[in-house]
């Protein structure tokens, strides 16, 4: 057993509501014991997330309220990123690279059969190293944000703020 943050894993984003929690996606199956990174390479990174478009997309949870936000596949997320400064003059730089963060926001009724449909969707796409993949929540800096001094008061306020946020029947607690 490893810890997970030697794991190759990918930013996915914030939750709504607690933006200060980010939200990892980690490929237990990419690891091996003299990896020099955690990160994902661009080839994986492309492949994991047009296959999540594609599971979202043919979700039945979505409709084109949401969908039509979503871009069409990774490179076009990645190209759109670069889209406003075209529009208002600015050149790209070859090495600089201006880029901005696009957001995108999915309703949690359908993430479970996102999920779901990811899973079947990485395997029949014959990816089994992006199979079995775990997502996990991450916050910094709680005591400052919760200006606790004992850790039962930041340990009830955390709690607190994610039983007023997420869905409890889709968080499963982990021992990791």
């Amino acid at each position: 057993m490893v810890p997970y943050h030697i794991v190759p894993n990918t930013y996915l984003g914030n939750v709504s509501g607690f933006e200060e929690c980010g939200v990892y996606a980690f490929f237990p199956h990419l690891y091996y014991q003299h990896r020099l990174s955690n990160f994902l390479t661009n080839d994986q990174l492309i492949m994991f997330f047009d296959l999540l478009l594609k599971s979202i997309t043919n979700s039945d949870f979505y409709n084109s309220t949401y969908l039509q936000h979503l871009p069409l596949s990774a490179r076009h997320a990645k190209y759109a990123s670069y889209a406003k400064f075209g529009e208002t003059g600015l050149s790209f730089k070859e090495g600089i690279g201006w880029q901005q963060s696009l957001h995108y926001f999915l309703p949690p009724n359908g993430l479970a059969d996102v999920s779901f449909r990811l899973a079947v969707v990485i395997e029949d796409s014959g990816n089994f190293d992006l199979a079995d993949f775990v997502c996990l929540l991450s916050s910094k800096n709680l005591k400052t944000m919760f200006r606790s001094s004992a850790p039962q008061d930041l340990f009830a306020q955390f709690q607190g703020r994610c039983l007023a946020v997420f869905n409890s029947e889709h968080i499963s607690p982990s021992s990791t």
